[in-house]
C-alpha cells in the first residue's frame, strides 16, 4: 500500500525551502510514498497579511495521511517554546518528525548551527583581522537563530574580542532586515568592519542595498550569511551551507523508520560546510552559479495568459495554462458560511482539472473542509505530490487551492495561488455589482410603477374612475405646452339634478350610481384626448382640444340623448337628469378662468331651464 506524508511548512517557493521539497518529493517516489503538503507561513507573524495563508492548516486532518513532516521554522519564529510545541503536537496523532527545530519527545531532524557560525567569526578575525564585527539575528525566537547568535558571541569570547551588545541587530530572516541593518550600522559613531548575518536573505538583501544605494561604502564591511542559497552565488556571499537535501532525505528514512518501529525516535544533527566567497574578501573556490530565473518566467506567464474576471473563461485559460507547466491537477473550493464569522469548517468545489483536462462537477454539493475534496476524491486520486493552500483577498478567506505538481511547477505555486484568488474574487465582486444593479434596476422600475400607480391614484376619482381636480390641473398643464395662441379649447360644466332627493328616497349608494351613470356617459361623448374630471359632488368637467366650431352642440346634444336613453331602460328606480354648459376659447387664459366661464354657461341653462318649466305650469 502506497503510504502518504503530510509536509506541513511555510512557503516552499522561496528559494532556501525549494531545494529541501524537490529532494523530499524525489526520495519520496523512491520510497512508493506520495506526499500531501499543507502551504501556509510562520504562525503568529507581526506581518498580518502571513496569517491568512495559515487558514489551511485548520483543515488538517491526520486521516488524509500515514506520518507527517513538520518544517518547524513555520512555528517556532515568532512563538514560545512551549506554545510552539503545543501546537506542533496537535498537528497528527500519527508520526512526526520535525526539521529545524528540536524537541525532546519528537523525532528532529536539525543542522550544526554552532560550529560553523563560530568558525566563521573566528576566519573574520583570523584570516581577514576584522576586530569589531556585528551580527544580524533572524527572530529572537528561533532556535536556529539563537544557535547561530550564540556561536558567534562564544568564538569572541575565545578570541579574546570584547563583545558589544551595540553591535548586535535585531532582524527577522526577512530581506527588509537586511536593508535596515546596513542603515542602522550606518548610524552608530563607531561601526563594525564585518557583519554576520543569520541568513542569506538579509545579507544578500544588505549588499544591493549597499550597491544601489550607498555604493561608496561598498568597501566599508564585510558581509557574511548562513544556508548558501541559488542568489548567495552570484552575490558572491561568503556563507554556510544549509543541507537541505540531506534533511529531506533523512525525514522521510526516519519517518518510515518510526512507520515500522514506533520507538524509534532520534535527533539527528546533520553538518554544515563553509562557503568562502568575495564578499569576506576570499575568492571563491567553487564555480559560480546563475540565478534560477524560473520563478520570474511564471509570473510573467501567469500573468498574461490566465487574466479575466470571467469564471468561465478564467477556468478555460487556467486549464491551458496548467497544462503547459506540467500541472496533473487542480481544485478550488469556495468555504459555504451563514455568516462572515463563521467557522470555516464546510466548502463546495468550484472547479476540477484532473489528468490535464477539465472534468464537471457538482457545485452545490457541500463537504467538510477536512475531508480537503468530496466524496473520497482525494483518496482515489493517483497523486506523487499534492499541494494545498488558502485562497483569500485582502482579509476575506473564500476558499482554498489544491495542486498536483508531481510534475513540477513547484515555484509557481504561491504567485499562481494569488492569480486564481485575484481572480475568483474579482468574478465574485463583478458578479455581485452586476446582481445589485439588476436588484436596483428591478427596485427602481417598481419604485416608478408605485409612484405612477400612486401618482394615478391621487389623480383620480375613486367613485367613477375619471380625473379628479388635482388630476385635471396637472393634464391642462402637461397639454398647454402643445398649444398655440390659434389653438381653440371647448370647456364644458356637468351637473347632476336632484342628487339631493336621490340620496334622501333612495339612499346614498343610489346616489353613487346616479354620479357614475353621469361619468359613464361624458366618457362615452368625448374624444380619446379629451379631459374628463369630477370636480367635487356633482360637478363634473369636460376639455376637448382643438375641436371643431359645431362639435360642442353635437357633444351637449348626445349627452342629452343618452341620459334619455338611461332614463327608458328603468333599469335605475330614480330618474337621472342633468345640465351642461359650455365655452369656447382661443385665448389661453388660465384653466380657472375657463372653468368658471363654462361654469357661468351651466348656470345659464339651469336657469333658463328652470324658467321654461315654470312657465309651462
Amino acid at each position: 500500500m502506497r503510504r502518504t506524508i503530510a509536509l506541513i511548512c511555510d512557503d516552499i517557493a522561496s528559494i532556501a525551502i525549494l531545494a529541501f521539497y524537490r529532494e523530499l518529493k524525489q526520495q519520496a517516489i523512491v520510497q512508493n510514498c506520495r506526499i500531501l503538503t499543507y502551504i501556509g507561513r510562520e504562525s503568529n507573524s507581526p506581518y498580518a497579511s502571513e496569517s491568512f495563508h495559515n487558514t489551511i492548516f485548520d483543515h488538517i486532518d491526520d486521516s488524509n495521511f500515514d506520518a507527517a513532516i513538520v518544517v518547524g521554522a513555520a512555528f517556532t519564529n515568532w512563538h514560545d517554546k512551549q506554545q510552539a510545541e503545543t501546537y506542533i503536537r496537535s498537528l497528527s496523532k500519527k508520526p512526526i518528525v520535525v526539521t529545524s527545530y528540536s524537541m525532546s519527545d519528537l523525532s528532529c531532524i536539525t543542522i550544526d548551527n554552532y560550529q560553523p557560525m563560530f568558525d566563521l567569526t573566528c576566519h573574520l578575525h583570523q584570516v581577514h583581522g576584522h576586530e569589531s564585527i556585528g551580527f544580524v539575528t533572524g527572530p529572537i525566537l528561533n532556535q536556529e537563530s539563537q544557535q547561530r547568535l550564540q556561536a558567534y558571541k562564544d568564538a569572541l569570547k575565545d578570541l579574546g574580542l570584547h563583545f558589544d551588545p551595540s553591535y548586535v541587530f535585531e532582524g527577522d530572516y526577512r530581506p527588509e532586515s537586511g536593508k535596515l541593518a546596513i542603515q542602522f550600522f550606518q548610524k552608530l559613531g563607531k561601526s563594525p568592519s564585518a557583519i554576520m548575518f543569520a541568513n542569506d536573505d538579509m545579507a544578500v538583501a544588505a549588499l544591493d542595498y549597499i550597491q544601489c544605494h550607498v555604493p561608496w561604502m561598498q568597501n566599508r564591511w564585510a558581509i557574511t550569511g548562513f544556508d548558501d542559497q541559488i542568489l548567495a552565488h552570484s552575490a558572491q556571499l561568503t556563507t554556510v551551507s544549509h543541507p537541505f537535501a540531506s534533511i529531506a532525505r533523512t525525514a522521510i528514512q526516519q519517518l518510515l523508520s518510526e512507520l515500522e518501529q514506533p520507538n524509534a525516535k532520534q535527533n539527528i544533527v546533520i553538518p554544515s560546510e563553509l562557503v568562502f566567497r568575495n564578499s569576506c574578501g576570499c575568492e571563491p573556490h567553487i564555480q559560480t552559479k546563475l540565478p534560477n530565473f524560473s520563478i520570474y518566467n511564471a509570473t510573467r506567464q501567469i500573468h498574461e495568459n490566465i487574466q479575466s474576471f470571467d469564471l468561465e473563461v478564467f477556468y478555460q485559460k487556467l486549464a491551458m495554462f496548467l497544462k503547459h507547466y506540467h500541472v496533473r491537477g487542480c481544485y478550488i473550493t469556495q468555504y459555504v458560511q451563514e455568516s462572515p464569522t463563521q467557522h470555516l469548517k464546510y466548502a463546495r468545489l468550484l472547479f476540477a482539472y484532473q489528468n490535464y483536462q477539465i472534468i464537471p462537477v457538482d457545485t452545490q454539493q457541500i463537504f467538510e473542509c477536512k475531508q480537503l475534496l468530496p466524496n473520497e476524491m482525494l483518496k482515489q486520486l493517483n497523486y506523487d505530490v499534492l499541494a494545498i493552500q488558502s485562497l483569500f483577498f485582502d482579509k476575506t478567506h473564500f476558499g482554498y487551492l489544491i495542486l498536483d505538481i508531481s510534475d513540477g511547477a513547484e515555484e509557481a505555486l504561491d504567485i499562481l495561488r494569488g492569480h486564481i484568488s485575484h481572480s475568483i474574487m474579482g468574478a465574485h465582486l463583478i458578479a455581485q455589482r452586476d446582481s445589485a444593479q439588476q436588484r436596483l434596476e428591478k427596485l427602481t422600475q417598481q419604485l416608478k410603477d408605485q409612484s405612477q400607480y400612486l401618482l394615478e391614484q391621487s389623480s383620480k376619482d375613486t367613485l367613477t374612475g375619471v380625473l379628479n381636480r388635482r388630476g385635471a390641473h396637472a393634464l391642462w398643464a402637461e397639454r398647454l405646452d402643445q398649444l398655440t395662441e390659434q389653438s381653440y379649447v371647448d370647456v364644458y360644466c356637468a351637473d347632476l339634478n336632484g342628487l339631493k332627493a336621490i340620496n334622501d328616497n333612495h339612499g346614498h349608494s343610489a346616489g353613487d350610481k346616479a354620479i357614475q351613470c353621469i361619468a359613464e356617459i361624458l366618457e362615452q361623448i368625448v374624444s380619446d384626448t379629451a379631459l374628463v374630471s369630477r370636480q367635487g359632488g356633482d360637478e363634473f368637467l369636460i376639455v376637448e382640444f382643438e375641436a371643431s366650431e359645431n362639435a360642442s352642440h353635437l357633444l351637449m346634444n348626445k349627452f342629452r340623448r343618452l341620459i334619455q336613453m338611461r332614463n327608458c331602460e328603468l333599469t335605475m328606480p330614480f330618474f337621472l337628469d342633468a345640465e351642461i354648459g359650455h365655452h369656447r376659447s382661443n385665448k389661453l387664459a388660465s384653466f380657472d378662468e375657463l372653468v368658471a366661464l363654462a361654469d357661468q354657461q351651466l348656470y345659464l341653462h339651469k336657469r333658463l331651464t328652470k324658467e321654461r318649466l315654470q312657465g309651462d305650469f
